[in-house]
């Protein structure tokens, strides 16, 4: 008997021992939360944001903008118990903390979209009716059109309650993702070496027009997918390294890629060619080598080398001969050169690295990737004329039959999201600030968030709803109205 009451004790204490760690292992990962992307609707009246373990969550801004009477005398209690408890914190660590942290909102909605620990890369709206969101190696489809209803519905029931002053409804809904689920894009992959098909790369942007939904892989590739026939109906080669972003340019009917490679490239999205290419690092652009002609050309100039292969081997044998000659002749030249000057030395470089300093130029072609340099986050203006470029620099753009770079905004660390917000650039990256920035690449503005790092900025264009969020890493959502300070905060909570 004693020791089976011991083996109970036991088991007991095992049992807490989990539940406890299960506790403080939710804890870590609701504080450690890194918000990757954010997204206002089409109709201006819902927020969606996606973190790094495969969580979505939902707010309905009416909530937040524009609360009633009731809801405001709630949530002024709700954040007075917060206040107290935060300032009972703040007396026993010793620490500070910004008022920005005294308002926030829940989400109305929470769902697992994507396998644990893996993050959402992107969310996009294909149209007020489905969400797509992309993982590490798919796309998923959700209806909109449910999640809104059901959120409807859940705050319905709790204005009843409110108003009967009965036990309160759960506020926030932990949507099973199967009844908003609609169909999956798997991530396409290359066919390699004896047939053999490469792993499933991650899907870092996504854009839509019509029926057409482009997304940029990481194999280094963009796709064109056609949703009525839910096939793949375009391939976009030609970068050398990892996409990072893609935008559908209703203005030029082209798409705009960005990649690891320090370019930017633009489409032609019914031929599949890529018709210019942007070097920010280079600060130039240059018209993209015919794909088909160059294949075509070095097919043809294979067969011909090959039968020509043992005459010209011959002939090499000789001219080897005559260039050992001629070098030394042109080293002599060389020498006499630089004892004249470098009057001659404009004529060394084509017209568009004219603008190029001379330590730029020691790669060996333009098409060469630049180490540590980088292309990423991209967005265009509402004429679709202005481009702006961040990543490892901040580039300005105007698009045309040029396609020429007005300026480069200077900023210290890396930009990972832009938006365009009439004539203002505004940025956010790797410390923290939010940047506002001019047409002609003046600094505007610099105003801090609550986050290390700032991963994403959305501006909502609706007139009854224009506000400005930033998230990153921190489970807060920053909320601007007047672009100079914090209003208040959305909290991402996590499906567990």
């Amino acid at each position: 008997m004693f020791n089976n009451t011991n083996s109970n004790n036991n088991a007991t204490a095992i049992h807490l021992n989990c539940y406890s760690n299960s506790i403080i292992q939710k804890d870590i990962q609701q504080r450690e939360i890194v918000i990757v992307d954010t997204l206002f609707s089409l109709c201006g009246g819902y927020m969606v944001a996606s973190n790094n373990i495969g969580c979505i969550n939902v707010w309905k801004l009416e909530e937040s903008l524009h609360p009633t009477t009731l809801k405001q005398q709630q949530q002024q209690y709700q954040q007075q118990q917060y206040q107290l408890r935060q300032q009972a914190h703040l007396e026993s660590t010793h620490k500070t903390v910004g008022t920005s942290f005294s308002e926030f909102y829940k989400p109305h909605c929470t769902f697992r979209a994507h396998a644990p620990f893996t993050p959402i890369n992107k969310i996009h709206f294909f149209n007020d009716q489905i969400l797509a969101s992309a993982g590490e190696n798919d796309i998923k489809l959700w209806s909109w059109e449910k999640i809104k209803a059901i959120i409807d519905i859940n705050l319905e029931k709790l204005q009843n309650q409110q108003q009967q002053q009965q036990q309160q409804y759960n506020d926030i809904i932990k949507l099973d993702w199967k009844l908003v689920y609609l169909t999956c894009i798997e991530s396409p992959r290359i066919e390699g070496h004896g047939g053999q098909l490469s792993e499933k790369s991650e899907i870092n942007g996504i854009d839509s027009h019509g029926a057409l939904l482009y997304f940029a892989s990481g194999n280094n590739n963009a796709y064109s997918y056609d949703l009525t026939t839910s096939q793949i109906i375009s391939c976009y080669k030609g970068h050398t390294d990892y996409l990072h972003t893609i935008k559908y340019n209703s203005s030029f009917s082209n798409i705009i890629t960005s990649s690891e490679d320090s370019t930017v490239r633009l489409w032609d999205t019914k031929s599949g060619q890529c018709v210019s290419i942007l070097n920010p690092f280079y600060k130039i652009s240059f018209e993209a080598p015919n794909n088909n002609e160059q294949q075509s050309q070095d097919s043809g100039s294979t067969n011909n080398s090959n039968n020509n292969n043992n005459n010209n081997n011959n002939n090499n044998n000789n001219n080897n001969n005559n260039n050992n000659n001629n070098n030394n002749n042109n080293n002599n030249n060389n020498n006499n050169n630089n004892n004249t000057g470098s009057g001659n030395n404009s004529n060394e470089y084509t017209s568009i690295y004219s603008n190029i300093t001379l330590s730029l130029t020691n790669k060996t072609n333009k098409y060469e990737s630049n180490f540590n340099q980088w292309c990423g986050p991209l967005d265009l203006d509402e004429t679709g004329n202005w481009l702006a470029v961040g990543g490892s620099t901040l580039s300005l753009w105007y698009l045309g039959k040029l396609n020429t770079m007005v300026s480069q905004l200077p900023v210290d660390e890396p930009t990972y999201s832009i938006v365009f917000d009439k004539e203002k650039i505004i940025t956010c990256g790797a410390g923290g600030y939010i940047n506002y920035f001019a047409l002609d690449g003046r600094p505007l503005m610099k105003v801090p968030s609550s986050s290390k790092i700032l991963y994403s900025l959305s501006f909502n264009h609706h007139k009854r709803n224009q506000i400005l969020v930033a998230g990153g890493t921190s489970p807060f959502i920053n909320t601007f109205i007047n672009q100079e300070n914090i209003a208040f905060s959305y909290y991402f909570i996590n499906d567990d």
